[in-house]
């Protein structure tokens, strides 16, 4: 079976006993087949095991199996977003004066959310579709880990269907304090947000960080509709951690946190 299209990697497809399937999505390879009894799926990084072939995985793979629970299996995969905050770089810090706002955006590697569809949906595995390295963020007693990415936010976007490992967010970052604003470093809790499709791209919904001064911690709002730059996107998956209409987090770096630690150049 060949690597499936864009239009249909996020569409349940059936999977008929004793024939092998794959995709290849990002930096990861997937492979299912499925007996009369059981589901078997392997993965495999292109960081890591090397092999011919997608249509042949390596020998010595890991499978994971599980019981199969109706004679028609079907697989889906759904994009979601990472498990833990996301560290973002700006392409070029910059400043803001108070009261004022900016529109920028950053892609984020997506997760893959594999569900095994039959009499009963059961989640089999979640898995990165890249490998992104580990990142402290904020203070040794207040802080918390993140992952880092090195794709740096931009203050324009434009969809890339070449892509379908990675989701456009549109942030908007104001200041509403009575001080300048410095963005070196910008903590996006990726977690608490939905994920739509528009059969070229994925988004999030549109994000509001509000900053309200060095004491405060930030406002974040997600309008949990589809954001202004894909009107028609359908919701294809929804939060890990849902949140009401807004909450508090820290999201600025400042010059008395930590250095980021482990920043493994890793292109989202």
């Amino acid at each position: 079976m060949s690597q499936p299209p864009i239009s249909s990697t996020w569409r349940t497809k059936r999977i008929n006993i004793h024939q092998q399937y794959y995709w290849v999505i990002g930096e990861i390879s997937l492979w299912v087949k499925c007996d009369e009894n059981t589901i078997r799926l392997a993965y495999a990084y292109r960081s890591g095991l090397e092999w011919e072939s997608p249509e042949n995985p390596p020998k010595n793979l890991l499978w994971h199996s599980w019981p199969v629970y109706h004679p028609d299996q079907q697989i889906r995969i759904t994009p979601i977003f990472p498990d833990r905050p996301v560290v973002v770089k700006p392409e070029v810090s910059f400043r803001l004066y108070p009261h004022s706002s900016l529109q920028s955006f950053v892609r984020i590697p997506i997760w893959l959310q594999i569900t095994s569809v039959g009499k009963k949906e059961n989640i089999l595995i979640t898995l990165p579709s890249v490998v992104l390295s580990h990142t402290w963020f904020g203070k040794t007693t207040e802080g918390e880990l993140c992952y880092w990415i090195s794709s740096g936010m931009r203050h324009q976007t434009e969809p890339d269907p070449s892509r379908i490992h990675s989701a456009i967010c549109s942030i908007k970052v104001v200041n509403e304090s009575d001080d300048d604003l410095n963005v070196e470093k910008i903590c996006l809790h990726t977690e608490s947000l939905s994920m739509f499709y528009d059969s070229v791209q994925l988004w999030s919904d549109d994000i509001a960080v509000s900053y309200r001064g060095t004491q405060d911690a930030t406002h974040i709002q997600s309008s949990g509709t589809p954001p202004k730059e894909s009107p028609v996107a359908k919701r294809i998956s929804t939060p890990r951690k849902p949140q009401k209409k807004g909450f508090t987090a820290k999201t600025f770096s400042s010059i008395m946190d930590l250095p980021g630690l482990g920043f493994t150049s890793i292109t989202g």
